[in-house]
């Protein structure tokens, strides 16, 4: 900034406090909702940020962020000009509010030093803003520098901007969140051809909470589909036929109740809830148990977990039977922060053949027909790329590896797909297609996409493409052989 400028604004910043909080400001509630726009009209007169004796803050806490500030491209070549003010080069850009910060703010803005003075123009609700943010567009087009400025000065020319959030009351909150001087501005100059390019890692949208599940199968197999993560959520299903001991009934209801026990180290919180439950008819619990599942929050300062389960007979019968891996109960480690994304899947394979022996690659679509429903192997493998994970050993409980499918255009159904190894820097996946049901139900077309993930809400997905939906899924087609007495057009 200038000298001038300089000595207009506060030095002691004390009282300031550079705080985050939207008090700091005297920032009110205008009315219920979310900003919408500047009461300050378009190239308005303004004082500078950080006047002495004002109600200004800096903001150092991604309550109100730049994302990034450009010339625009005019519609007949060139940069945009705005003849409407006089010949002016219009800038362009968005700033983000935080969601708690957009609760409390009457008004979102950006204020400009352009040849000495200072200006405001209004920002306006848009789209695009990352979890957890709400984004607002702006445009300068008054007061910059004019069309037909020589190439001289216009390389001398400097625009500084400093968005901001406004209170009722009148004070701003300006982001400091990029600057680390308590003076400083963005600034555009022809250095940098006059734009302030996006900083993904400043003010990050809000990551989604972390989900692992743990699956406790018939057979008394454990598998664990993504890592614990503190702070995170693990889902819990437990095969009730594991416990299948003191199932006491009374007047013929059932009395029983299998729980699970959850307990986080080294705090030593516990959670539990019941995993079954029973039919009903009409109201009235019937004997036919099933799972349900148990969703508990991991705590923040949690390092591992240990599970347990315990069946009670009920009905005032003493007999109860316990799940504990013989007493020593079933351990996992919780992970401070959730591994590397997914970074790559491919490498298609197939087994469709009586030997079941991978094929490379898969036809699409890939048509099935009565060798294979009664003689050959049904199975679609596909590798995975998790930096820090597939390339450091043979840890698959770090992965969540699913199929996506759905049936004639049905719903959308999921189902984890089996492990099969470490290939190179890779984990291998294979899913072996449901032939019982399929066997069973009419159908034509399963079309399917594999995903992969390590926090269970963001996923890397193939199917004819990749990216985070895997482009059109892929498909399976039924040949007129596979048929079964009773299917539209079957014998």
């Amino acid at each position: 900034m200038n000298s001038t400028t300089f000595a207009t604004r506060a030095v002691v910043l004390a009282g300031l406090a550079l705080t985050t909080a939207l008090s700091a400001c005297t920032v009110g509630v205008d009315k219920p909702g979310e900003p919408e726009s500047l009461a300050a009209g378009d190239g308005s007169v303004t004082t500078a940020p950080l006047l002495v004796g004002s109600s200004d803050a800096a903001d150092t806490g991604c309550s109100v962020v730049l994302r990034s500030a450009a010339r625009p491209n005019g519609t007949t070549g060139g940069y945009e000009i705005d003849w409407t003010t006089g010949g002016y080069y219009v800038f362009a850009g968005s700033v983000d509010l935080s969601d708690a910060a957009a609760k409390d703010a009457a008004a979102v803005g950006v204020a400009y030093l352009s040849g000495g003075s200072w200006y405001d123009v209004q920002a306006t609700k848009s789209a695009g803003a990352p979890a957890g943010f709400q984004r607002y567009a702006f445009r300068i087009a008054n007061h910059t520098v004019m069309s037909g400025t020589s190439t001289t000065s216009l390389m001398r020319y400097r625009l500084e901007l400093a968005p901001y959030l406004r209170g009722a009351a009148g004070g701003r909150l300006f982001d400091h969140n990029r600057n680390p001087g308590a003076f400083d501005n963005y600034v555009l100059d022809g250095s940098d051809s006059w734009a302030i390019a996006e900083a993904p890692a400043v003010c990050p949208g809000a990551r989604p909470q972390p989900q692992s599940t743990l699956e406790f199968k018939s057979g008394f197999t454990t598998e664990q589909h993504a890592g614990l993560v503190a702070g995170g959520k693990v889902h819990v299903s437990y095969a009730l036929d594991r416990l299948p001991q003191c199932r006491a009934t009374h007047n013929g209801y059932p009395a029983w109740g299998t729980t699970a026990f959850v307990r986080f180290l080294p705090g030593g919180q516990i959670v539990s809830g019941k995993v079954n439950a029973f039919t009903t008819n009409n109201g009235t619990p019937t004997n036919d148990a099933y799972s349900v599942p148990l969703d508990v929050d991991v705590p923040a300062d949690a390092t591992s977990a240990e599970l347990w389960f315990h069946n009670e007979s009920g009905a005032g019968n003493t007999c109860d039977a316990w799940d504990s891996n013989f007493g020593a109960n079933y351990r996992f480690d919780v992970l401070r922060t959730p591994p590397a994304a997914p970074k790559w899947a491919g490498s298609w394979g197939s087994a469709f053949s009586r030997a079941g022996t991978r094929t490379e690659g898969i036809a699409e679509p890939t048509k099935v027909d009565d060798y294979v429903r009664d003689r050959a192997a049904m199975s679609i493998e596909a590798d995975v790329y998790v930096p820090g994970v597939t390339d450091a050993g043979v840890k698959p409980g770090l992965v969540m590896a699913q199929v996506e499918f759905a049936v004639d255009g049905g719903a959308k159904q999921y189902a984890w797909l089996a492990f099969e190894g470490r290939v190179g820097n890779d984990y291998r996946y294979v899913w072996n297609m449901p032939r019982d049901v399929m066997s069973r139900s009419y159908w034509n077309t399963y079309a399917y996409t594999f995903r992969f993930s390590t926090d269970g809400a963001t996923w890397f997905a193939i199917g004819q493409g990749d990216g985070p939906t895997g482009g059109a899924p892929r498909t399976v087609v039924r040949d007129a052989s596979w048929c079964a007495t009773g299917w539209p057009g079957c014998p």
